[in-house]
């Protein structure tokens, strides 16, 4: 992803930048399981201006981002787990009269 970015920053079009960065990790991983998974969605054609965050910006948005996983890993959990109760209840009451 850095390789991406950089080159990306570099005013190279998305889909040459997707080649360029698959090319250097294939030169470190050949396996594809390290490169094949990463795809281009939306228009490949050259990007607009586009800057690279600062790292102590980039600190402060991976902590705000934890933080927002972490509730939605809650509030998945907490709909599953509701739906299976409820789904349980369901099935109960229809089995005994």
């Amino acid at each position: 992803m850095v390789a991406f970015y950089k080159n990306w920053q570099g005013g190279m079009s998305k889909a040459e930048v997707l080649q360029a960065a698959q090319r250097e990790i294939r030169a470190e991983h050949p396996s594809p399981f390290f490169w094949a998974s990463f795809v281009l969605s939306g228009d490949p054609g050259v990007g607009d201006s586009f800057t690279l965050p600062d790292a102590q910006e980039s600190t402060t948005d991976e902590a705000s981002t934890s933080d927002q996983t972490g509730t939605g890993i809650c509030s998945s959990t907490g709909a599953v787990l509701l739906l299976a109760v409820a789904g349980l209840w369901i099935y109960l009451r229809r089995r005994n009269p």
